[in-house]
């Protein structure tokens, strides 16, 4: 019998839905993902976790707030840290950090840039969307940077990485 069930997502009348695989996190970045079965669905870009309860055999299973669409597969590093691979974007995400991406022309220190209100810092995987110019015009620290806009640097401007 499987371990979980869901239903099937529901695309104008056609059932589309594919469970792509992963593994059991045992990286060191984020404590509280140890243990926890990382995997997701293709069609609808969701990721899930799923572990055993050990005080009854249930399963707890949470629905991560993150999305990754047309995700083809999965990938462990030799440190334990996990991957994810999108097929159609062509690109590897590293699984527990946050990507935070433009949404308009800014600057990088201003919250209203950015599609989490807020301003990225080096915890945060950063993506300057396609068409968006952004500058930076102080220090400021990032995980990772993806630029498919523009990037501009004032005097002073600079970026940090752990």
């Amino acid at each position: 019998m499987p371990l979980l069930e869901y239903p099937a997502y529901n695309n104008n009348g056609q059932q589309q839905a594919s469970i792509t695989g992963g593994f059991v996190y045992q990286g060191h970045n984020y404590p509280a993902l140890q243990g926890w079965y990382v995997y997701g669905d293709w069609s609808q870009g969701k990721l899930w976790t799923l572990r055993r309860n050990p005080a009854d055999g249930s399963f707890d299973h949470i629905e991560q707030a993150a999305t990754l669409s047309n995700l083809v597969s999965f990938g462990e590093g030799s440190d334990g840290e996990l991957y994810a691979l999108s097929f159609f974007a062509g690109t590897i995400y590293r699984v527990g950090t946050e990507t935070i991406a433009s949404v308009k022309d800014g600057n990088w220190h201003e919250p209203n840039t950015w599609d989490c209100g807020c301003v990225p810092n080096s915890t945060n995987d950063v993506l300057i969307a396609a068409e968006h110019r952004v500058t930076v015009g102080q220090i400021a620290p990032v995980r990772s940077l993806m630029v498919q806009g523009t990037l501009r640097f004032e005097s002073g401007g600079g970026l940090v990485y752990p």
